[in-house]
């Protein structure tokens, strides 16, 4: 059986949008996304390979510092944790305040697919440097 896999990103910001079983639904999804189709079988190892990456909690401040790095689970192998799992594919970021050593910083935090905690923060760092780049750490509201 052939599936169809949204795919986003070069390089280690590569990741999984969506997975679908039509390819022009798979086609649709990835127009919006602005991103490509690959088309697997479904017994390929290469893609369970993929799927049993495992799933980081990383936390970061605009200035690089990690905060928090969690393992959450690994998604084929384990029980998941959907909200992380969904947030893992989609690579949704989080911006927020909180503290570190103290003091008030502004944190993004992320779920992302990683083969270690090392490959993890890497993830996130390329996203922060991506996110500050592009004025689009949002400290607030009003990006203040």
């Amino acid at each position: 059986m052939k599936i169809y896999i949204v795919t986003e990103g070069n390089y280690s910001d590569y990741h999984i949008i969506s997975i679908h079983s039509d390819k022009t639904k798979a086609e649709e999804v990835a127009k919006s996304f602005l991103g490509g189709v690959e088309e697997w079988e479904l017994n390929d190892e290469n893609f369970i390979s993929k799927l049993s990456e495992t799933i980081f909690d990383v936390d970061m401040t605009e200035e690089g510092v990690v905060t928090k790095v969690t393992k959450v689970k690994k998604q084929v192998f384990d029980a998941i944790d959907e909200f992380a799992f969904d947030n893992a594919i989609t690579g949704w970021v989080a911006s927020y305040k909180g503290t570190h050593e103290g003091e008030e910083v502004y944190k993004i935090s992320m779920y992302v697919f990683a083969k270690d905690e090392k490959h993890a923060i890497k993830l996130v760092n390329e996203k922060r440097l991506f996110l500050i780049s592009n004025n689009m750490f949002k400290k607030d509201k009003n990006n203040k």
